[in-house]
Parts: structure tokens; C-alpha cells; sequence
């Protein structure tokens, strides 16, 4: 991946893991993350993290 206007501090490019999913069997999200190891960061997993995420931030936070 390629993150153009940041070249500097990553000439290289990034290494990301891409992960589809579907919530509810609704629409696909495509997930991204830096997290390689399928073994110590299963996808299931990461998905669910990541839904939960969004849930907490479209409410405006922890209670």
C-alpha cells in the first residue's frame, strides 16, 4: 500500500491484511490493518473488534 503524501515516512509502502466481511449480511466491509498473523489475530476476530469500535464512536463513547 502506498501512502501518498507520507513517502517520507514510509518509502517503502505499508504491508496491510485485508479483510472482507459482511454485518448482519448486509454490506461488505473491507477492513485493512497492519495486524499480518492470521494465527494471533484471527479475522473473525478483528471484525468483530472493529464493529464494536464503531459502535462505541457513532454513540460518542464509553459510558
Amino acid at each position: 500500500m502506498n501512502l501518498a503524501g507520507q513517502r517520507r515516512s514510509h518509502p517503502g509502502g505499508v504491508t496491510v491484511r485485508v479483510i472482507d466481511y459482511q454485518v448482519d449480511g448486509g454490506e461488505t466491509i473491507r477492513l485493512l490493518t497492519d495486524l499480518l498473523d492470521p494465527e494471533a489475530w484471527p479475522a473473525g476476530e478483528l471484525a468483530a473488534l472493529y464493529y464494536e469500535r464503531w459502535e462505541v464512536e457513532s454513540v460518542g463513547g464509553l459510558e
